[in-house]
């Protein structure tokens, strides 16, 4: 992506003003905070998601919420809420509005309004150059819109363990308090062992086993592309040599090895559901 696809103004397209570069993943801007708050505001703003807000994530007195009258009726006002927000998170670091963000992800009911509101607070992200995009509900360490897409997708299979591994890797990568990227990688790699189980009938074998047994499953694909998937297999799960213990230790492990995994699984299981699908192998939605 080129900083000119990205809108960027006169002066920063022509050396006069300096181009933004992107922040780490703690760095939330001023204009980002603004951006992500209105992009909140533009999609979701309601009375009973306002009233959540206030009782669940400010931890107030309902008693105190701001509100209007229209008859018998009561409307928590939610530009005052956010208001309140921002004046008591002021001497915190800006990105007190991720938690806020992820809070209402997982309070919004409404399907049609939580995807608009992944989508602008995503433009938002690209926008102001931050480090993170919206997948799944969490704000995730990654930038790249291709990488994004692979993880929603894969996310999609028809299995209910793909899903839920997959989900965990996410999260697992995504804590900003306390990142677990050993258990992502293991939970990204058995997500792609999930799925080649139940395209190969074969629910006790492990993964590279399952790969070499992909072919009398009549799923074809090029038997390098077997060969170095199974290897990288092996990379986090041979006992023998050890590997596995200095893999998974997480003093050894950053974000990048983890971001990697669930990108490279991801993408490989979005691979196989087509060719599974090809070979007539209809994957149940139910397991």
């Amino acid at each position: 992506m080129t900083h000119q696809n990205l809108g960027l103004p006169f002066s920063q397209r022509y050396g006069l003003a300096p181009v933004p570069t992107v922040p780490s993943v703690d760095e939330v801007s001023q204009d980002l905070q603004t951006d992500l708050l209105n992009a909140v505001l533009s999609t979701c703003a309601g009375s009973e998601l306002a009233l959540r807000i206030w009782a669940e994530f400010l931890h107030q007195s309902i008693t105190d919420a701001p509100r209007v009258m229209t008859g018998i009726n009561v409307i928590y006002r939610f530009p005052d809420v956010l208001d309140s927000a921002k004046l008591r998170f002021q001497r915190s670091p800006r990105w007190w509005v991720y938690d806020l963000i992820e809070f209402i992800c997982r309070e919004l009911d409404d399907a049609y309004a939580r995807a608009e509101l992944h989508k602008e607070l995503n433009r938002a992200f690209e926008r102001d150059f931050a480090a993170v995009r919206m997948v799944d509900g969490l704000i995730t360490p990654i930038t790249d819109e291709q990488q994004s897409e692979e993880i929603r997708l894969a996310m999609q299979t028809p299995l209910a363990g793909v899903q839920t591994q997959l989900r965990s890797a996410l999260a697992l990568m995504s804590d900003r308090q306390e990142p677990k990227y050993g258990d992502s990688i293991k939970n990204s790699i058995s997500a792609v062992e999930t799925l080649c189980r139940k395209i190969t009938g074969r629910s006790k074998v492990t993964l590279g086993d399952a790969l070499k047994q992909l072919k009398d499953s009549e799923v074809r694909f090029h038997p390098a592309l077997a060969r170095a998937f199974g290897e990288m297999y092996g990379y986090t799960s041979d006992d023998t040599s050890g590997i596995r213990h200095a893999m998974m230790d997480e003093g050894h492990l950053e974000l990048e090895d983890a971001r990697y995994m669930l990108v490279t699984c991801s993408a490989f299981i979005n691979y196989l559901v087509v060719k599974a699908d090809k070979a007539g192998i209809k994957l149940e939605t139910q397991e």
